[in-house]
């Protein structure tokens, strides 16, 4: 093949011209969403740290309990007693009834070991009383740096009052008395508190949650005189309306409705006592100094 021949077949060969093209659609990606979400999510986690901070020692005291321990939030889990260490140990009686629960911060001084005697033999009382199966998931016990709480908490099926009054129904005031003689013998001073959902009285009532939370714990005090209990354990009684509920997520939910009894230890009555005085300004004095 000639020189010319072969130079005309190069140059009819096809040339191919590869273009890169820029769009310029590159917005429509997907990273700004990763970034987002991750924004949102830090927003998320500032918002449940700033709720929480805003909570009640005891609602404080339920969250951390529960990131300890998921699982003793879960019905049929094995439920177990912490310890400020973080360790766990069995605590297996009456296994129907939520077993006692270490808040972080109890004393250590053997107060605790004490609580969780007291817990046993109170629950050992009150398995004997009659159709307790009924209210087995409404008698809640806690180890608090308090002592010994023990809360009654009202459920749709089983409420512990008549709707909207202080008057206990016929069962409970069994179950009530019961725990009263469990802990006549104790030697603890006593807190009972009142507690409500935030259900309002009908307008043009006279009546308020507070009256009635104030007046469903003297009524469990009246039940716990009538059991024995000496009157010069009862420390305080006092209803805190629906200021400090169970479930601060479900203002309606039936636990809000709760009695509330605390065993005070010895640690934390002294601390209350330890208390400096009132400093009392006389007022005609002040009115004096005024002129």
């Amino acid at each position: 093949m000639s020189e010319d021949a072969a130079g005309a077949g190069h140059a009819q060969a096809p040339i191919i011209i590869k273009k890169k093209v820029s769009g310029h659609g590159g917005h429509h990606g997907g990273a700004w969403k990763v970034a987002y979400a991750d924004m949102v999510t830090a927003l998320m986690a500032l918002f449940i740290v700033l709720w929480i901070l805003g909570q009640s020692d005891e609602v404080k005291q339920q969250v951390a309990s529960y990131f300890r321990d998921p699982s003793a939030f879960d019905p049929g889990a094995k439920m177990s007693i912490h310890d400020s260490s973080g360790s766990s140990n069995e605590f297996p009686i009456l296994d129907d009834i939520p077993v006692p629960s270490m808040a972080h911060g109890s004393e250590g001084d053997g107060g605790d070991d004490r609580a969780r005697e007291q817990a046993e033999s109170i629950r050992t009382a009150l398995s004997q009383v009659k159709d307790l199966d009924k209210y087995k998931q409404q008698i809640e016990f806690s180890v608090t740096p308090e002592g010994l709480r023990i809360n009654l908490l009202e459920s749709p099926e089983s409420p512990l009052f008549k709707l909207g009054g202080t008057s206990l129904n016929s069962e409970v005031m069994d179950l009530v008395r019961t725990l009263g003689e469990a802990i006549q013998n104790s030697g603890n001073s006593i807190v009972i508190e009142g507690h409500t959902d935030t259900t309002p009285f009908a307008a043009g009532s006279d009546r308020t949650n507070w009256e009635l939370s104030t007046g469903r714990a003297h009524t469990a005090r009246r039940e716990f005189e009538k059991a024995g209990v000496p009157m010069d354990r009862m420390l305080e009684v006092r209803g805190f309306s629906d200021r400090q509920l169970y479930n601060p997520l479900d203002s309606q939910d039936s636990r809000n409705r709760r009695i509330s009894i605390t065993l005070l230890s010895g640690k934390a009555l002294a601390s209350r006592e330890d208390q400096p005085a009132e400093a009392v300004i006389p007022w005609l004095e002040s009115r004096q100094q005024d002129h």
